[in-house]
């Protein structure tokens, strides 16, 4: 009876450790409600999650059928909800036409930082604004040729399109702050049936483009290792192609210390170039010091001539006493 009981208590903690370990923060319930209709455009979307979210790595933002992004991009985490579980984001409903929009939601555990991402609609009106044209599909997934994450090719309506990021390039070191990314597609046109790019920056939707629009800055402003990614998606926002660059990014300091350093080495030589211009002056009057005249010379020869004597005398002398004494 006690084996029992202690197996049963291990898979009660196995399955509660998978409950954990599988935690994702879905979203239960909007305001619009999702996939409902509303006579008039909100003035924000408010949504509960399934369980807490942290507010660094949860957002909402919401898109009109052409790709524009018509929230304020204030999205926070109700902070005084204990329960961290309601997300919210304004909108500029004076720009909101009657029609279909999307809201792109990305959530963050804090239970175990798992990530989850995921969308749905709501109607404003009666939607009259919505295109007819049917929605591009994919019949491949993305594939990368050599394995290169930078290109990405896709069987999209019987057409083979090709995304590339051009730059930056992968692995490149790029300062703190916006980041240029250009990226080129092959095979479609953007802005046909409402295709576009969207750009993220460590799978958070940072911007999406309008038209022909193939770049975007983007801002990064923590150093270290992040990941820029590049999709091109159709009218409903769904990404068909999808492209991949890692970017070192350093903090602007440290982009300029080199400068700094390489100019100090360049300081002394303006205090040291007049040095060689004292030698010329220096030397003339060092020469004009030593030329000799015609009385120092004598007085040269005399001074020699009465050491010489002088010398004899005492020599003479020291020899005198030397024999004296034998």
């Amino acid at each position: 009876m006690k084996k029992i009981s202690v197996l049963c208590g291990a898979i009660i903690l196995l399955m509660a450790f998978s409950t954990v370990a599988m935690a994702h923060a879905e979203m239960k319930s909007c305001t619009p409600p999702i996939n409902g209709m509303v006579d008039t455009a909100p003035d924000k979307v408010v949504c509960t999650a399934s369980e807490a979210m942290d507010p660094k790595g949860s957002l909402l933002a919401v898109f009109d059928a052409m790709g524009m992004q018509v929230d304020k991009k204030d999205s926070a985490v109700d902070l005084n909800d204990p329960d961290r579980a309601t997300i919210s984001v304004s909108l500029a409903s004076d720009m909101m036409a009657d029609g279909v929009y999307t809201v792109k939601w990305t959530t963050l555990s804090a239970s175990d930082g798992d990530q989850a991402t995921g969308e749905f609609k709501f109607t404003v009106g009666h939607g009259m604004h919505m295109s007819e044209t049917p929605m591009a599909t994919a019949t491949d997934t993305t594939m990368h040729p050599n394995g290169d994450l930078s290109v990405g090719m896709a069987t999209v309506d019987g057409k083979e399109i090709t995304l590339k990021i051009v730059s930056p390039l992968k692995d490149a070191e790029v300062p703190a702050g916006m980041v240029t990314v250009q990226a080129a597609l092959d095979g479609a046109t953007l802005g046909e049936n409402e295709s576009h790019l969207h750009f993220y920056v460590d799978d958070n939707l940072a911007l999406m483009s309008r038209g022909a629009q193939t770049s975007a800055d983007l801002e990064i402003k923590e150093p270290g290792e992040h990941n820029i990614k590049v999709t091109y998606s159709d009218q409903a926002h769904d990404d068909l192609i999808q492209v991949f660059v890692r970017v070192m990014v350093v903090a602007a300091a440290q982009s300029t210390a080199a400068p700094t350093a390489t100019m100090e080495p360049t300081m002394p030589p303006p205090t040291q170039a007049p040095a060689p211009t004292l030698a010329p002056t220096v030397a003339p009057t060092a020469e004009a010091t030593t030329l000799p005249t015609s009385g120092s010379d004598n007085n040269f020869w005399l001074y020699a001539f009465l050491a010489g004597i002088g010398a004899g005398i005492i020599g003479a002398g020291v020899l005198a006493a030397v024999r004296a004494r034998r």
